[in-house]
């Protein structure tokens, strides 16, 4: 509180025997105290506010967001002072009180010194991202992740937040608090990223360490968080295919991406180009990282028989060039726009397809957009990127051709949209067709299938193929036998 003595001057023996008296003056409303209890209400984490993820799951199974602050929770506050007139800034730290159980708004208590009537005050959620300057400290969020962001499902946690907001301080005594809740909204987007290593059509481990490069300057460093069983200390594993990690990204709008890791055989590595939006969480984001980026070929050169692992692209641009992949390979579909009276695509038997930005397959022919290899292969189909492929005449617009038998299709990732042609299915069969297993995961984006002119199926046979001619049909966990699915257009999006 602050004092003000008031010495009173006595004369004579009066002043020898008097002592100094204190007079305590209370602040007036407005003005500040040197010491002051401060509140604020914090708006609940919704959409578009500060959120965080949790390890629960919507009923599409899909990961949700926290919208719970909790109690004991840390949120920096860097706000105006003013001591005798002279202005400048402080940070304290403020902890989370309490939290309505009905609106889930928190209040959150401090200690202010000085504060500036009507000054302004800035939060960072959590404290430990806080700048010293009432922002995200950057540093944090490039390197090493892993010490914020694990993997396991018990450490999924409130650093994934790094979320802002502002208010006004109004002073009344020694009280002072911010009128009507701080919104907080997050600066920053999670990914959650599935990583894999592709070398000669194995899949191989990566390094201890993942870099990516973003195109604006900024590197983020990611280091493994994985441990071996009975790890004594940091004996941390390289990342392995498969590896599932959270990263948290500043947004960003039209930049390159450049994702990188080197193990003792070299460097492994992957390029994009993209667009990030703050408060956002990206799920299953599949990255196949290859020796020195992978091979890139442009379609618009000539058609290609693949020979080994690559990325294929036309740049966005339509082509009549086709794609040919032999037994065993992956091939990368990156902007790739095909329109040919051949096949488009051709598997020659297994082989796997990832899906990076728009990519669209047509045949104007009298075959697949995309022709599944032969009885006994897989075709797979995944990534983060769209597909459009469509039929020709008696063809389907992923799978078989007329009077053609082809073997399975597995659908794991990617935005699909297929058409079938005359008499086809639109992922299956083709006219008098056949084909094997049809599988369709809960980690695609969606997948609409639709039916040809006299097509009894939009996934599944074509008009006149053998009864029992697709094995068997599961989409999402659920088996729809082995005939067909009939509505048409039809959606899964899980």
């Amino acid at each position: 509180m602050k004092t003000h003595r008031i010495a009173l001057l006595m004369l004579g023996a009066l002043f020898a025997a008097c002592t100094n008296d204190e007079i305590v003056e209370e602040p007036q409303q407005g003005e500040a105290a040197e010491v002051v209890h401060f509140t604020a209400t914090l708006a609940p984490k919704s959409e578009g506010s500060s959120r965080a993820i949790t390890t629960g799951k919507d009923g599409n199974n899909k990961e949700i967001l926290n919208v719970s602050w909790k109690e004991d929770e840390e949120i920096a506050i860097y706000y105006e002072t003013e001591t005798n007139g002279v202005s400048g800034w402080a940070t304290t730290t403020a902890e989370v009180q309490s939290v309505d159980s009905e609106t889930h708004a928190a209040t959150i208590s401090a200690t202010l010194s000085n504060p500036k009537p009507n000054g302004q005050a800035k939060f960072v959620y959590p404290a430990t991202l806080h700048n010293g300057e009432g922002g995200i400290d950057e540093s944090q969020l490039l390197n090493n992740q892993n010490g914020l962001l694990r993997t396991s499902a018990t450490n999924i946690s409130k650093n994934f937040d790094a979320a802002t907001g502002t208010g006004t301080i109004i002073v009344n005594g020694n009280e002072a608090n911010v009128e009507g809740n701080v919104g907080m909204k997050n600066e920053v987007c999670i990914l959650k990223i599935k990583l894999f290593f592709l070398d000669g059509g194995n899949y191989v481990d990566g390094g201890k360490t993942l870099n990516i490069a973003v195109g604006d300057g900024r590197t983020y460093t990611i280091s493994s968080p994985f441990q071996p069983d009975n790890a004594i200390g940091e004996n941390y594993l390289p990342f392995q295919s498969g590896n599932i990690i959270y990263v948290a990204m500043l947004p960003f709008t039209s930049q390159s991406i450049v994702f990188s890791s080197t193990n003792a055989n070299g460097t492994y590595g992957f390029a994009t180009t993209g667009s990030l939006e703050a408060g956002k969480f990206y799920r299953n984001v599949p990255i196949t990282m290859r020796p020195d980026g992978g091979e890139l070929i442009d379609l618009r050169d000539g058609s290609v028989t693949v020979s080994n692992d690559c990325v294929v692209t036309s740049g966005g641009e339509s082509t009549d060039n086709t794609i040919t992949i032999p037994d065993g390979y992956t091939v990368t579909l990156r902007n790739v726009n095909i329109s040919t009276d051949l096949v488009p695509i051709t598997c020659l038997g297994d082989a796997t397809i990832i899906l990076e930005g728009t990519n669209s397959v047509v045949c104007d022919g009298d075959a697949p957009g995309i022709q599944a290899g032969p009885s006994g292969s897989t075709l797979t189909i995944r990534g983060s990127g769209s597909l459009t492929a469509t039929g020709g005449e008696n063809a389907a617009g992923i799978g078989s051709g007329f009077n053609d038998v082809c073997g399975g299709i597995n659908i794991t990732g990617g935005i699909i949209t297929a058409y079938g042609g005359e008499n086809a299915a639109g992922i299956g069969c083709g006219k008098g067709g056949a084909c094997y297993d049809i599988t369709i995961t809960s980690d695609v984006t969606s997948v609409t299938a639709e039916k040809g002119n006299n097509a009894p199926y939009s996934i599944g046979l074509g008009y006149g193929s053998p009864a029992g001619g697709c094995l068997r049909i599961t989409i999402g966990g659920r088996t729809y036998g082995n005939q067909g699915i009939s509505t048409s257009p039809f959606t899964y999006q899980p």
